[in-house]
């Protein structure tokens, strides 16, 4: 196989109704420079609600040991997705035509979901702080 590339039955794997994780390959070679990444119009457009509520999506592009995690802030017409490189520590690369492009969880999101003990003490005034650090609701 070559780098970034995959044969039919994969790509055609990829669309697995069961599957909860977006993903496709992009349709063209995307140079280090490049700010958009052309993916199948149907794709872009799953993403196209989401990125219109929330603002953006960050996603990875993966062939076998390199990665790099994209901002996706805009989708425009015929699969077009405008993107900032290189994101959360990785480097823009140049990925040929037929890259895995999917949603994943990256460090930096898990990190982003950590919980802060203040900021739930502030927002909930029905748990309290262990002297261990620990977080227990309080009885009603």
């Amino acid at each position: 196989m070559l780098f970034g590339t995959q044969n039919n039955q994969q790509k055609d794997n990829l669309d697995n109704k069961n599957s909860k994780i977006w993903r496709t390959v992009i349709e063209t070679t995307l140079d280090v420079y490049y700010d958009t990444i052309k993916v199948s119009n149907a794709k872009s457009m799953q993403l196209k609600e989401g990125i219109d509520k929330a603002g953006f999506y960050f996603l990875t592009l993966a062939a076998g040991y390199d990665v790099e995690i994209i901002k996706v802030f805009q989708v425009l017409d015929n699969g077009i997705l405008v993107v900032e490189r290189g994101q959360q520590g990785t480097s823009p690369c140049i990925w040929p035509a037929g890259t895995l492009i999917e949603s994943r969880i990256a460090a930096r999101t898990i990190d982003d979901l950590r919980l802060d003990a203040n900021s739930i003490l502030a927002a909930n005034k029905g748990v309290v702080l262990a002297p261990n650090g620990d977080i227990i609701t309080k009885s009603l």
